[in-house]
């Protein structure tokens, strides 16, 4: 939740919250007569206080001094029966030259803010704890593991460690934190209880350009989130037949508030080959770790497949059938068109070529995209174009034209040879 907060801090003094005010005590004794006189050298918040005091000072005149000094530098303290209460509102970081005063390290730790201590994912929070430790000590270790915080002493120093609720900590962060607030014992660890990683993970097919089939895996993590956003780290692996990861890519995913992707819609990878990936997550939601998410791709690549059969539509596209139900078109046969289809010269059947007087021919064409203007029918036959009955007529009148010519040959014939005949006679 945006402006969550806790009290994170370590070493031996006592640290308290209050009503957003952080505090810690500075005990303080009577000097010891030694004949060598009191020192005071040490460091609050990066402001230097050193402090003199004659052998043997009492309690109330060390007290008394050192609120004083406190006070010139604008630090808010009281004095109390056991020494000085040092506050602040962000943090107290305490570093001694001299064993007078005990090292400390105190922030309050503020999510979704700018601030020293702030932070917007776990690492940052992890960083932020280091930062605190390493004012101690430089032997502290700080690291994630399985999902745990774990905070490992390799010092020989025995130290404290202290978590402390404010007004906005989730009850359930602090209860998963409760377990560092304790002894920091020398050479040992403590650790926290596991952290649930809000995460998402779904798949899909890859078809490679070889028509290989890898999977593309993606694995969204929620890193942070703001009143007016959220950031998810997008992994996306691509896996081989045998899951063997070929390579990996990271992005950060942003969502509006309501759940919308607002950047990137479009995701490039470059290894097995340049891929490109279309996000339309326009709800990307999960309320209770129990519901599904429901989720879909598309894709514009195919496996490997034997021709099965082909066939040509009325555009004349021929479409090649693939045993895997894919349909391609691998070719068109274009149909050309004349100005005078009755100028063109027959060859044989129904063989044509061009001439003068059908003019060249046309592909009709729509912005450079090819038009048939007519139909293609696959597996028919052309029937006769020719029209039976006129045909017919036309025969009737031709025979009847014939044989009328052959009367007249036979008439003339007839004629000539009575002719011959009578000129012998």
């Amino acid at each position: 939740t945006p402006n969550t907060s806790l009290v994170c801090g370590f070493g031996d003094n006592s640290i308290n919250y209050s009503k957003g005010l952080l505090s810690t005590e500075i005990c303080i004794n009577n000097d010891k007569l030694d004949g060598n006189n009191l020192k005071y050298d040490f460091y609050i918040n990066q402001n230097h206080i050193t402090l003199t005091l004659p052998d043997g000072a009492t309690k109330s005149e060390i007290q008394n001094a050192l609120s004083n000094e406190l006070n010139k530098l604008n630090i808010q303290n009281t004095i109390s029966s056991n020494g000085i209460v040092i506050y602040n509102p962000k943090k107290i970081v305490i570093s001694s030259n001299n064993n007078l005063v005990k090292n400390s390290s105190t922030a309050i730790l503020t999510y979704n803010s700018t601030d020293e201590y702030g932070f917007n994912t776990i690492d940052e929070f992890i960083k932020d704890i280091q930062s605190l430790a390493n004012n101690v000590s430089s032997s502290i270790r700080i690291t994630l593991n399985n999902g745990k915080i774990e905070i490992n002493n390799l010092s020989n120093q025995d130290t404290q460690t202290t978590i402390l609720k404010t007004e906005t900590t989730p009850e359930n962060l602090f209860n998963n934190l409760a377990n560092l607030n304790a002894p920091l014992i020398a050479n040992n660890k403590i650790s926290s209880n596991k952290f649930l990683t809000n995460t998402q993970t779904f798949s899909g097919d890859l078809i490679t350009a070889n028509s290989d089939k890898d999977t593309l895996s993606f694995k969204f993590t929620k890193t942070k989130v703001t009143n007016e956003y959220s950031i998810w780290k997008a992994q996306i692996s691509v896996l081989d037949e045998s899951s063997n990861t070929i390579s990996t890519s990271n992005c950060n995913l942003i969502f509006s508030p309501d759940g919308t992707l607002l950047k990137p819609k479009r995701i490039t990878i470059n290894s097995p080959q340049q891929t490109t990936i279309n996000l339309n997550l326009t709800a990307y939601t999960k309320i209770n770790p129990a519901y599904s998410i429901n989720y879909g791709y598309t894709q514009n690549g195919m496996l490997k497949s034997n021709l099965q059969n082909y066939n040509i539509d009325t555009n004349g596209n021929i479409n090649a059938i693939f045993q895997n139900g894919k349909n391609i078109t691998i070719a068109q046969i274009p149909i050309y068109h004349f100005q005078n289809d009755q100028g063109l010269e027959r060859v044989n059947g129904n063989l044509f070529k061009e001439t003068l007087n059908s003019n060249k021919p046309i592909l009709y064409q729509n912005n450079g995209e090819y038009l048939s203007n007519s139909k293609v029918l696959e597996n028919k036959l052309e029937s006769s174009n020719v029209n039976f009955a006129q045909a017919m007529t036309e025969l009737i009148i031709t025979q009847k034209a014939f044989s009328s010519s052959a009367k007249t040959i036979t008439t003339s014939d007839q004629m000539i040879q009575r002719a011959i005949d009578m000129k012998k006679g």
